[in-house]
């Protein structure tokens, strides 16, 4: 494979890149060449500098234990009452984004759809 032009980097840093080409790109890349890295990182760095997240203060790993535990918690609660509640799918969460009949399928394992086609309606 050839390298990457320094085009087709801007283009795809730009969100302009078709999907064929974003492939393309990617595919080269993981394969860790060298050159085509170097370039990659000369070109995307100055673009980060804006961003407001990359002078962020770094977060110690241990930072996300408890949020991610409240998170779990509040899932496990959910999946109860799921489970008391047969008509769990009505509640107002799901009824409001319009997955009330999609959540009552999957629940009663008339038909299970993939993760893709729930998340498809709430977009």
């Amino acid at each position: 494979m050839t390298h990457l032009r320094k085009g087709e980097i801007e283009s795809f840093l730009a969100g302009r890149s078709s999907q064929e080409d974003r492939d393309r790109l990617l595919k080269h890349l993981l394969t860790r060449c060298e050159w085509c890295l170097r370039l990659f990182k000369n070109l995307a760095v100055p673009l980060m500098e804006d961003e407001p997240w990359a002078h962020a203060e770094e977060v110690p790993e241990n930072a996300y234990d408890a949020p991610l535990a409240r998170a779990a918690a509040g899932a496990s609660r959910f999946a109860i009452r799921w489970r008391m509640n047969p008509s769990g799918w009505q509640e107002p969460g799901l009824s409001s984004i319009g997955l009330e009949d999609s959540a009552r399928d999957f629940h009663s394992g008339r038909r299970r759809r993939s993760m893709a086609g729930h998340c498809a309606k709430l977009f």
